[in-house]
């Protein structure tokens, strides 16, 4: 059997580290004819230092109720978001490679918050 050529690899150079951030923040309700929707307010991401990076539009239409994940380069951040219990809020996050880190600044079904907590997962 013949040997192959071997080619060189396609695609980047070096493997780009990253991680996730999924921010429950508050939700504002839009009533779309006999449908009710509560979209997820923006929020704001800054360094660990407090230069601001960018607003995150946390939902894609005023009926999307799904927060949106953002791709990171792992570090400390800080966000400022709008949580149900407390107003704006400021939030230090972690974001790990390979990682998404969810912060939950939303009330559950039952009326409790979760006060901004946050976890990590895979």
């Amino acid at each position: 059997m013949a040997q192959l050529p071997t080619l060189p690899a396609v695609g980047p150079q070096t493997v780009a580290h990253a991680g996730y951030l999924t921010v429950y923040t508050a939700t504002e309700p839009f009533n779309d004819g006999d449908v009710m929707y509560y979209s997820h307010t923006d929020y704001q991401l800054y360094t660990a230092k407090g230069t601001f990076i960018k607003t995150v539009h946390n939902s894609i239409s005023r009926s999307d109720e799904t927060p949106e994940r953002i791709k990171l380069p792992p570090g400390r951040y800080l966000i400022h978001a709008q949580s149900e219990m407390d107003g704006i809020v400021a939030v230090p996050v972690i974001i790990a490679d390979g990682r998404n880190t969810v912060v939950n600044l939303e009330s559950d079904r039952r009326g409790a918050n979760s006060r901004g907590s946050q976890h990590a997962s895979r």
